[in-house]
């Protein structure tokens, strides 16, 4: 059905790669994302995102596991709320980014982007709490 021809060698190099940003992900806390990512990238770049998020489910799940006695269930619980508020945010801006759903050149989507991230800054910025005061009191 799908046809995905990637080289056997790039399938060992990426499958080494993600043993050992696993076991520094499961000893130290980071290995996934700050050195799996640009080395799978460059190896052959449709192994970002998907397939590393998905290799990194099982690290993260025993992780969990292992640490579930120490879990802060209030602390999880404002995580979380955090990561729902985030997500729509960032996708609330890639559709302001993203205009119209014809499509557009690459230039333009950045150009977007790039004012509607100066945008939300400068409204962030007008808060007082981001002019330099501190956080609200």
């Amino acid at each position: 059905m799908f046809e995905v021809a990637v080289s056997p060698f790039a399938l060992v190099a990426a499958m080494l790669i993600m043993a050992i940003g696993s076991a520094c992900q499961a000893s130290v806390g980071i290995g996934m994302a700050r050195f799996v990512a640009p080395l799978l990238a460059l190896i052959e770049p449709r192994f970002i995102p998907g397939p590393m998020l998905l290799a990194g489910v099982i690290p993260a799940g025993t992780t969990a596991y292992r640490e579930r006695g120490s879990v802060d269930a209030r602390g999880l619980g404002v995580s979380l709320v955090g990561l729902a508020g985030g997500t729509v945010i960032g996708a609330l801006m890639l559709k302001l980014a993203s205009g119209p759903t014809r499509r557009s050149s690459a230039s333009s989507s950045s150009s977007r982007l790039r004012s509607a991230c100066w945008d939300f800054a400068s409204k962030l910025r007008s808060y007082r709490w981001c002019s330099g005061a501190g956080p609200p009191a």
